[in-house]
């Protein structure tokens, strides 16, 4: 039982987390954890971390120290069984970013992008067009939550929420390498995989470009969970611990991969 945090999760308001044979058996508030612990129950007091699904670095060198909390896929018959991938380190024309657009709009030829968290305008593009893509650090960021405040774009130039990027940071390649078991994984709910990062972090809150969704999203009964405030100025947060399947990782930690049928097969 894992308690005493804040757990970023579909359920609201959630402090509390157990974990039996590698899934998540329960997600809670701390009162009602009391209920799940008997003798045999090993408990780890958060102290007010932070913890949520991993950071997936769908296109890493494996040079980065296992402290920076990034999680790397194997490699990647799924990724091709999605059509793609497309990898864009680097701003794509915006020919190319149309033409995704209008292969999606149409249902034709669909693809996976692998995207630089910089390129906070075509980050945005794509999820307006409902096109899913994932992150990937190309060897260049030290932590992963780097990607989310890059993504997020500028006062000038607003890219994603935080939690669209996040979402992209985390789900958003499991989705690509097909390695998702919809709607448990990549989210902490009962069920789920007990896969998960804790973090160490400073204020938690929840924050949208759009004033009127930040004002819902913060109102209490929106249940949207918060996520640690990144940026100019304010903390990175720091790993504590890492979690695969309800173990806790060593040393750089590798999803395993499923293997991958073709949902788009040759006409």
């Amino acid at each position: 039982m894992f308690r005493g945090g804040y757990i970023y999760s579909p359920v609201p308001e959630a402090t509390a987390l157990l974990v039996e044979n590698g899934t998540v058996a329960w997600v809670g508030d701390d009162v009602a954890a009391d209920v799940y612990l008997d003798d045999a129950t090993n408990v780890v007091d958060l102290d007010g971390a932070f913890v949520a699904p991993p950071f997936i670095d769908a296109f890493g060198d494996g040079t980065q120290s296992p402290e920076c909390g990034y999680v790397l896929p194997a490699r990647p018959s799924g990724f091709a069984a999605m059509g793609g991938p497309i990898y864009w380190d680097e701003q794509p024309h915006e020919t190319a970013i149309f033409n995704v657009l209008a292969a999606y709009e149409s249902g034709e030829d669909p693809v996976t992008i692998c995207l630089n968290p910089a390129l906070s305008q075509t980050a945005k593009a794509l999820a307006n067009g409902g096109v899913p893509f994932c992150f990937g650090s190309w060897g260049r960021y030290e932590s992963p939550w780097e990607w989310i405040a890059l993504a997020a774009g500028t006062e000038e130039e607003p890219g994603l929420s935080e939690r669209a990027a996040f979402s992209a940071a985390t789900r958003g390649a499991l989705r690509a390498f097909e390695n998702v078991d919809w709607p448990t994984d990549g989210t902490l709910d009962q069920g789920s995989k007990a896969d998960f990062a804790i973090w160490r972090a400073g204020e938690i809150d929840v924050r949208s470009a759009d004033p009127r969704i930040a004002a819902w999203s913060t109102d209490p009964r929106s249940g949207v969970p918060g996520l640690p405030a990144v940026g100019p100025g304010l903390p990175t947060p720091e790993l504590i611990a890492l979690y695969l399947a309800g173990e806790e990782q060593a040393g750089p930690a590798v999803l395993e991969a499923k293997p991958a049928e073709n949902p788009w097969p040759e006409q």
